[in-house]
């Protein structure tokens, strides 16, 4: 299949809430006197918590996985190195969006760290630990977490690499992650997989265009792609 020139890599800004309690712990011990505390991008307490690229595309990937079905797409949901060389096909169009895990195979969707936009609250619960068989507490294992608390706003940028593809491709990998954003609701992040809504995603006029011009932007990436841009402020109880 004949190559398309001038694909760009698109930019998307992303403006993700918290619903529920969030948690994104790191091993950074003592930083705020809890078992667990929340990623920072430095060891203080003064810094702002984020989510960490890596999170948000694995919760890409579960969600682009579960609306591939949709699009007729057959694609591989393994993650293991030697299971995907068994059973998957080369031109699985899901590991050449995220990549082979162990294979030197770069991904084309890359996801920047996400950051708190404005005041941060956080919050310190404490648990313990159930065994699985007794169902009962087990001794000693009363551990704290540290929280985001609800309605706290994250922003980050997502990147699609389209430079390279044939239309057919291209167009399958947009409608995709479109999707999977749109399903990362019900997917969730963090630990726990807490419940969390895409208010807003933002994306250059120009790049539009280039992506109409070019017969990659099908009526359903449209559609999705209006419902996403649009402010979709849903109110939110903390």
């Amino acid at each position: 299949m004949s190559k398309t020139l001038g694909l760009p890599i698109i930019e998307f800004k992303v403006t993700l809430r918290a619903d529920d309690l969030l948690s994104i712990g790191w091993g950074y011990p003592g930083l705020t006197g809890t078992d667990t505390q929340l990623f920072r991008f430095k060891p203080s307490i003064d810094a702002k918590p984020v989510i960490p690229g890596s999170t948000i595309k694995g919760s890409l990937r579960t969600a682009a996985i579960r609306v591939a079905r949709i699009l007729g797409l057959n694609v591989c949901s393994e993650i293991d190195p030697e299971l995907i060389s068994l059973y998957c096909r080369p031109d699985d169009i899901l590991l050449k969006m995220f990549g082979r895990p162990g294979n030197n195979s770069p991904s084309r969707l890359i996801v920047e760290p996400f950051t708190v936009r404005g005041k941060v609250i956080t919050t310190v619960l404490k648990h313990v630990s159930i065994e699985r068989d007794s169902l009962k507490a087990r001794k000693g294992a009363l551990y704290s977490s540290e929280y985001v608390v609800p309605c706290t706003l994250f922003e980050g940028k997502i990147m699609l690499d389209l430079r390279g593809l044939d239309v057919d491709t291209a167009s399958r990998m947009l409608e995709l992650l479109l999707l999977a954003l749109l399903e990362l609701e019900d997917i969730g992040v963090g630990k726990g997989s807490k419940k969390v809504s895409v208010l807003k995603i933002e994306l250059g006029k120009d790049t539009v265009k280039v992506l109409e011009d070019s017969n990659v932007l099908t009526p359903l990436s449209r559609k999705v792609l209006d419902i996403l841009i649009s402010n979709r402020n849903k109110p939110c109880i903390r």
